[in-house]
């Protein structure tokens, strides 16, 4: 890529992350009484960035695991958006369910027999573990104390 083509994919990112959350948050205000989660769902635009400086990582294993990391804090962050009062049992399997897209990239490619690349995602894979279990046992603790008379913010 030419030095003009990466910085005005540079520039586009920057602009991305800089102007799609305030535009998001004016529009949902509108229509969105309260405090509500969806306020912010804007900031789903940040990984993005992110995202472009993991992909400039020379190492393809370190840049492969960092992505699924993001992947994992990106998609975490959006089923959180998802959860109402209907729905706020199901908040413990989140964890869990942001961590389905790298067992699936593990499955695929061992049915590919890549396994190079089925190792790498292993080894992410193997690192959003405890992750997800420390997010799971988090929201258990959040939940059972918002039952305690004293405890409720």
């Amino acid at each position: 890529m030419r030095l003009a083509g990466k910085i005005a994919l540079h520039l586009l990112l920057v602009f991305a992350v800089l102007l799609i959350p305030p535009l998001a948050y004016d529009q949902v205000a509108r229509h969105v009484h309260g405090e509500s989660p969806w306020l912010f769902v804007g900031g789903l635009t940040y990984p993005l960035y992110l995202g472009w400086w993991i992909t400039r990582i020379g190492h393809p294993r370190i840049r492969a695991i960092l992505l699924h990391l993001l992947g994992f804090a990106t998609l975490l962050s959006a089923l959180v958006l998802l959860l109402n009062q209907h729905t706020a049992s199901l908040a413990p399997f989140l964890p869990t369910a942001a961590m389905l897209p790298c067992l699936a990239l593990v499955l695929l490619r061992a049915a590919q027999e890549r396994d190079d690349d089925m190792r790498t995602h292993l080894y992410a894979l193997l690192l959003l573990i405890p992750f997800a279990l420390f997010l799971t046992a988090l929201i258990v603790i959040g939940m059972s104390l918002t039952a305690m008379q004293g405890m409720r913010w």
